[in-house]
C-alpha cells in the first residue's frame, strides 16, 4: 500500500477521532498505543499524555502498570483501533569487543 493513502487514511480516523471526543465520546478513542513502557517509553507516554493524547500503553516488565497509569494513561496487553502504534523495544546487546571470539 502507497503512503499517500495510508496518511489520508490517518488522517480521516483522527478527523473522526477528534469528531467523537468533541461529543463526549472518549472511551473508543485511542490515538496512540506504545508497546516498550521503560526508561525510554515511559517518558514518551508522559509527553503524549501531556500534549492531550489519549494513550494505551504496555511493557513486559509488570511494575511498569503503576508508572504508566501515573501518568495519566492506560495499561492494557492488547490493544484495536489505535491511530499510531509505536515500539520502543531494546535491541540486540552490543557485542563485548574484548570476548573471545
Amino acid at each position: 500500500m502507497a503512503a499517500a493513502p495510508v496518511l489520508e487514511q490517518m488522517g480521516r480516523r483522527a478527523e473522526d477521532a477528534g469528531d467523537r471526543r468533541s461529543q463526549g465520546d472518549d472511551a473508543a478513542i485511542v490515538d496512540v498505543a506504545l508497546v516498550g513502557a521503560g526508561r525510554i517509553g515511559l517518558p514518551i507516554v508522559r509527553n503524549l499524555v501531556r500534549a492531550g493524547h489519549a494513550v494505551i500503553a504496555y511493557d513486559v516488565r509488570d511494575e511498569r502498570e503503576q508508572d504508566v497509569r501515573a501518568v495519566g494513561a492506560t495499561w492494557s496487553d492488547h490493544v484495536t483501533g489505535a491511530l499510531v502504534l509505536l515500539t520502543v523495544l531494546p535491541g540486540n546487546p552490543e557485542p563485548d569487543p574484548e570476548a573471545p571470539v
